[in-house]
């Protein structure tokens, strides 16, 4: 810096009055700036280092206006406290005033809330499900008399079949029994369940079944002479039914369990339950299985 060049400062100390100083002043020359200092500031009363009274009014606009928004903040913050208390459940209030959670403690609350509130409707469905469920294996597996009810067909080398089932009532015919249309060989049983869509049968009875509009007169009147082998059980105009005497009975059916001809197996279900396929199984004239088909 040149020796001849000088700044000025100006120093307000504590009391007000400002002291201009050089670089290069000197003591003396430093209270001789202080008292033209002074006499300045006596000279000149509305100097910048008093304040007007239109900033002292600004002062105190600022000063209300921001005892004011502090008022009005805590009065939100208060309000706000409230709400989150009433929102809070207890167990919350209780981590809050342990001062001990984290932020995963409420993040919870909210999704258990949910599942709880919709839990009842859950376990009901569920329930209901399990119901429907129980319902459709117990229909698939226990063996409904109606799950084989009307009529069945089957062939094989011996000749053709029909079964109609009506409840518990069962009629296995040999149809056209020995080549002779008209006449059918006809065993009446009462069907009993064994086991998963499996039956068997009890009671069974046997009877000849003639049908009028077929065989004719002169063959219906030699069947009726026949009365050392068969009976006349009853007669419509259709047909004629005859049942076999004791005796012949005993000679046709003597060593034989007629009741063990019968054994169905019901199988090849559909989307409905409805069993397709109707098995008959025996050592004498259905070996191997005979297949029937519902009618």
């Amino acid at each position: 810096m040149d020796s001849e060049t000088c700044c000025l400062y100006k120093i307000k100390n504590r009391e007000g009055i400002t002291h201009t100083m050089t670089e290069k002043n000197t003591p003396e020359e430093l209270e001789i700036t202080e008292e033209k200092a002074t006499q300045n500031d006596t000279e000149n009363p509305t100097s910048e280092t008093a304040p007007t009274s239109e900033t002292k009014e600004s002062l105190e606009d600022v000063v209300i206006i921001a005892e004011d928004a502090n008022s009005a903040d805590t009065v939100e913050a208060t309000d706000t406290d409230l709400d989150l208390d009433e929102e809070l459940t207890d167990e919350e209030l209780a981590i809050l005033d342990d001062g001990d959670f984290e932020p995963e403690d409420f993040e919870d609350e909210e999704p258990k809330g949910k599942i709880a509130k919709h839990m009842g409707k859950i376990l009901y469905s569920l329930l209901g499900i399990m119901i429907v469920a129980v319902l459709i294996f117990g229909y698939y597996v226990f063996p409904f008399y109606s799950k084989i009810g009307g009529t069945w067909n089957g062939t094989n080398t011996a000749g053709t079949f029909q079964i109609v089932n009506k409840g518990s009532e069962s009629k296995f015919s040999f149809v056209d029994m020995n080549g002779i249309k008209g006449m059918d060989l006809v065993f009446t049983s009462t069907l009993n369940r064994k086991g998963i869509n499996q039956y068997d049968v009890k009671d069974t009875t046997v009877s000849i079944v003639l049908d009028k509009t077929i065989i004719k007169d002169e063959q219906i009147k030699e069947f009726k002479s026949l009365t050392d082998q068969v009976k006349v059980k009853s007669e419509t105009k259709k047909e004629l039914v005859l049942t076999y005497t004791k005796e012949a009975y005993k000679a046709a059916f003597a060593e034989i369990d007629v009741d063990s001809y019968f054994n169905y197996r019901l199988t090849n279900f559909n989307f409905t339950l409805q069993g397709k396929d109707l098995m008959l199984k025996n050592k004498d004239f259905a070996s191997p299985e005979i297949t029937f088909t519902h009618k």
